[in-house]
């Protein structure tokens, strides 16, 4: 594939290390390289639409503003082949100054694919932080917002394939907790040296990081030993507004892993799915009720018990 495109653009270089370095090196190696004013970021998973950097440059050259970015929507394709299509119908442009364009890269997030960087704006900020890699498409394209106006576009530019398998999967909770924290403090050095007011960031943070604790408390709470010394305690109170709650919430659910209740909720699950099976064997008239009642139970359970660690 590479030698067939190699023969029909000149442009095309290809770049073979002498060993692998692996993804993240490679991501980090494709950005310092780049010598073109404006570059994307395409993976293996992928593709880019026909028109999308016709689409992308022609907003860097007529917006005026010269922004760091030009985002657009990106499909989602699924591992059964189903597109799912993530963009307005109204075609709509959003233009953000610094601060806005920052929120909106933390609260919701941008791919890559649809994304034309404006490379001298780049070079500002440096590559992806290797720290907080997890976090990249949310914190590191945050901390390019804040170099200048940014433009959302939500015509699509790209199709992603959404595979099950990623190295996110085998990641721990501890470990993306860490890098969302150190996302955090960097975006909030970088905020300040803007000259924004610290309550505007604070108002986008304390939501995000309550969920993102409350939403798997328990894990968390069970793997809080892999924290240094008041280092959670520390980042909780930067983050949270409410620091006291989010703590003792830890207490609590960390007491609770260590008690039984776990194991118990782990024999609850088992018996509700045992009777879901018994009820569709026996095809009852009112095994219909009760196998569904087993099924929302198992389901309840089930994710109690990730919560919990025990499985």
């Amino acid at each position: 594939m590479v030698e067939r495109l190699l023969q029909m653009d000149s442009r095309v270089e290809y770049v073979a290390h002498e060993k692998n370095i692996g993804s993240i090196e490679n991501f980090i190696f494709g950005i310092k390289t780049v010598q073109t004013p404006y570059f994307c970021i395409l993976c293996d998973d992928d593709l880019l639409l026909p028109d999308f950097l016709e689409k992308a440059l022609d907003k860097h050259f007529s917006s005026g503003i010269h922004p760091v970015f030009v985002s657009m929507g990106v499909w989602e394709s699924t591992p059964d082949g189903k597109l799912s299509i993530n963009t307005s119908q109204d075609k709509t442009i959003e233009i953000k100054s610094p601060d806005e364009g920052a929120k909106k890269c933390l609260i919701f997030g941008v791919s890559f694919p649809g994304i034309l960087f404006r490379t001298e704006a780049v070079k500002k900020i440096g590559v992806p932080r290797k720290d907080w890699w997890f976090w990249t498409e949310q914190g590191w394209t945050a901390l390019l917002a804040l170099q200048g106006s940014s433009i959302f576009h939500s015509d699509a530019g790209a199709i992603f394939y959404n595979c099950s398998d990623s190295m996110c999967k085998s990641t721990g909770v501890a470990e993306i907790m860490r890098m969302w924290f150190l996302m955090v403090e960097e975006i909030r050095v970088s905020w300040k040296k803007a000259g924004f007011p610290d309550e505007e960031l604070n108002r986008v943070l304390y939501p995000i990081g309550r969920n993102k604790i409350y939403s798997s408390i328990f894990r968390f709470a069970g793997c809080e030993d892999n924290f240094k010394r008041g280092e959670l305690r520390a980042w909780i109170s930067n983050v949270c507004q409410d620091n006291w709650k989010m703590r003792l919430v830890l207490v609590v659910a960390s007491g609770l892993r260590k008690m039984s209740l776990g194991f118990c909720m782990r024999f609850l699950r088992r018996l509700f799915s045992f009777l879901k099976r018994k009820c569709a064997k026996k095809n009852m008239a009112k095994g219909g009720v009760i196998g569904e009642k087993a099924i929302q139970t198992e389901k309840f359970l089930g994710h109690f018990n990730r919560e919990m660690g025990v499985l």
